[in-house]
Parts: C-alpha cells; structure tokens; sequence
C-alpha cells in the first residue's frame, strides 16, 4: 500500500484533491527543490503540530522563520486565533489569509486533512472560551466550517504540481509509507536520516496488509478509536449544566457576523436541550463524547465540503 493508494481512498471522488492528485500520479512529480519553505494550509484543529514538529531549520533552511513556528512555515490556520473570540464584533474571516497572499509568499505548499468531527472537538477543546451569559457555540461552528469553506477556495487555485495532501490520520497511522511522497516535496532522500527520524518520531502502527486494508475501507462508523478528552468533557458538562439552570434559555451572541442557523440537535432550542446535553448532565463520560460527536457529525454531513474526507475516519463509539 503506498501514499498514492491510502490518499486515493481517502478523498472524495472527482474533488479537486481528486483531480489534482490524478495529475500528479499521471505526471510522475519530479522532485522540489530542497531546504525552501512552504506552507502549511489546514483548517483549525487539523494538525499543524505534527508538521511543525520536524526540524525546520534542515528541512527549510531557505526562507524559515523560527518565530513564526516550530516546523516548516507560518501554519496557515483557517481560521487564526484572534479577536473574535474575544468577544469583539470582528468576524473570523478577517483573520484568514486570502488565498491571493498565500500564492505569492510561498514556491509550495501542504495541505492538511482530518476528519471535522475531529477538527473541531479540537478546536472547541483548546480554544472555546465559555461565556455563560451567551452563547459561544454557535460563533466556533460557524468560524470553523468558514475555515473548512476557505481551505477548500485555496485548494482550487494552489499549482498542483507544487502541492502535497496529507491526511493527520494517514500520515500518525503509516508514516513510513508516506516517505517517498514527502521526500520528493521536500526535496531530500527518501532514506534522509532526518525525515525518517520525524516519521519515526509521529508513532505509527506501521503498513502491516492487515492495517492497511482496515484503513483503505473504513466504514461509515470509523476505523480509529475515538479518544477521551477530559478539556473537552468539561467544557461540555459545564456548558450543559448552564443550560440545564437556564431552562435552555440563552442569550443569542452579540457578534453581528453570527449569523448561523441554529441547529436544535446542537444548542437548545424552544426551551429543549439537545441529546447530548443531557446526556453530558447525567451519563458517563463516553455516553457524554458519544452523543456530542453523534450530534456535530449529523451536522458535518449535512454541511458536506470537497475537502472532507471520502468516509469518517473515528469511530465515534467512545
């Protein structure tokens, strides 16, 4: 199984990342030039991390900005931390790099992928500043899902042949097959003793057949394991035991570029709390995070983008 194939059954069929992969395995990509720096485009919450881990300083020598981040480049994070969760009317997209700038800064360019559910339990997790007098919810879905709608818009205008696509699931789960692939876009050996520490260092299962196949055909439920995260939990009691106080009465943000329809199996509605409040009031922990990802997945797929992937990649059985 090798990067092609694992991406080819990620993605969704006839996208533009469909597309422009097609042309890159027609073409036979020759190798980029070593030591320059690029781009790392994602939504919120996608993986930035795992990028910026490997060493900048060798990889991109040329144009590399340690100040801006740890890795390769200046993440380009859909949407950035700003003003706008501060409370300030500033919308969002204000803090997201036209795609016209991204073109001119930068010779090349990855994109990072992962399934939203994902995404945005972990934007939530680590960014969700809980207003108890409001509610803020409602301002993180529709700030992340115009981070998804932006990364999809720059997509179509990248130069394919300068352009790689990494799925954050893929690439933790078999990091060794993507080897070739990253050594071709970063311009080094595919044996490069620095690559393949990185790899190393991402923890994969390996590219037994076994794992492989289980990934290439994961079903509607998910093939990794859904993870416990106690941030997340917390902030998902609490905002339900408000509501729970209120009697689901809530006061509708102040942000005037809120403006997202409010869906009643996510925020409460006519006096009713959603599933999953309830369940984070009185299940357990699982019961909890089962029935948020339940709700919030519901969603994703009614809001389906090109740039998701073809199936969900978690389980959402926690």
């Amino acid at each position: 199984m090798d990067y092609h194939n694992l991406m080819s059954s990620y993605i969704q069929a006839n996208s533009s990342i469909a597309n422009c992969m097609q042309q890159q395995h027609q073409s036979h990509r020759t190798t980029q030039a070593p030591h320059t720096a690029f781009d790392i485009l994602g939504a919120e919450g996608a993986g930035h991390h795992a990028i910026s881990s490997m060493d900048g300083s060798y990889f991109c020598s040329i144009g590399f900005n340690k100040s801006i981040s740890g890795g390769c480049s200046g993440s380009g994070s859909f949407p950035s931390f700003g003003n706008w969760r501060r409370g300030h009317n500033i919308p969002p997209t204000k803090f997201m790099t036209p795609c016209s700038t991204i073109l001119r800064q930068y010779d090349k360019y990855m994109v990072i992928l992962r399934d939203p559910v994902d995404t945005f339990s972990s934007t939530l997790r680590r960014f969700w500043k809980l207003r108890h007098e409001t509610d803020t919810l409602l301002g993180e879905l529709q700030a992340h899902y115009e981070g998804w709608k932006h990364l999809s818009a720059c997509v179509r205008q990248l130069p394919c042949d300068r352009t790689i696509f990494i799925s954050y699931e893929l690439l933790t789960s078999f990091p060794d097959t993507h080897a070739s692939a990253l050594s071709t876009f970063l311009g080094v050996h595919a044996a490069d003793p620095k690559l393949r520490a990185w790899l190393q260092s991402l923890h994969g299962p390996g590219t037994t057949r076994e794992v492989a196949t289980k990934a290439v055909r994961a079903p509607a439920s998910g093939w990794l394991p859904c993870k416990i995260s106690t941030d997340l939990l917390w902030k998902l009691r609490n905002i339900s035991g408000t509501w729970a106080h209120t009697k689901g009465e809530i006061v509708l943000p102040e942000q005037e570029w809120v403006n997202i329809e409010r869906p009643a199996s996510l925020v409460p509605y006519k006096g009713q709390l959603p599933s999953w409040a309830e369940q984070c009031r009185g299940g357990s922990d699982g019961d909890c995070l089962m029935a948020w990802r339940s709700s919030i997945r519901s969603w994703f797929d009614e809001h389906r983008l090109d740039v998701f992937p073809a199936s969900h990649q978690t389980s959402d059985d926690c």
